[in-house]
């Protein structure tokens, strides 16, 4: 159902951001369908220091999915779609669950990967955890700008 968006004076700022979705789904669907691979055929192909874990596949099958919704979603909210609040909420949220994720495989990749921390390694693992927890508040704000968006096309329709 397409209910009529009050006219704005300007959606430019809505639209980047829509542009900026499509690009980040697209990208992301591709580098982790890559990670979900190549843990699948490191445990088919017994690889010796291959540098994966269980997280691997389940962060990047719940990246594949929620890229897809948020394609989807970013696809119908450009022809001012109500539907696509749904999407926004899934694939956000899955986002969310993403970078949590990431943030404990990191973790373990980093205890794995060393046997004595020196300060710059526990540096850049914290700016890798940085980098995640900036994701998630990226997915926080998509998730609740679309929805103030969406709820204020619904009340002026």
């Amino acid at each position: 159902m397409t209910v009529p968006v009050p006219q704005t004076p300007n959606r430019t700022l809505e639209k980047y951001l829509l542009v900026l979705l499509f690009c980040i789904t697209l990208c992301d669907f591709s580098e982790r369908g890559v990670q979900s691979a190549v843990y699948l055929l490191s445990y088919l192909f017994p690889v010796e220091d291959l540098m994966t874990t269980p997280i691997d596949f389940m962060v990047g099958m719940i990246a594949m999915v929620g890229a897809i919704l948020i394609f989807v979603a970013s696809s119908l909210w450009w022809r001012q779609s109500v539907r696509a609040l749904p999407f926004f909420s899934v694939g956000a949220t899955l986002f969310v669950v993403k970078n949590i994720l990431d943030i404990f495989n990191s973790i373990a990749m980093f205890s794995m990967a060393h046997t004595t921390y020196t300060v710059s390694l526990i540096q850049g693992l914290a700016a890798e955890i940085g980098s995640q927890l900036f994701q998630l508040a990226f997915w926080v704000f998509v998730f609740f700008f679309f929805k103030s968006k969406v709820e204020e096309s619904i009340e002026h329709a």
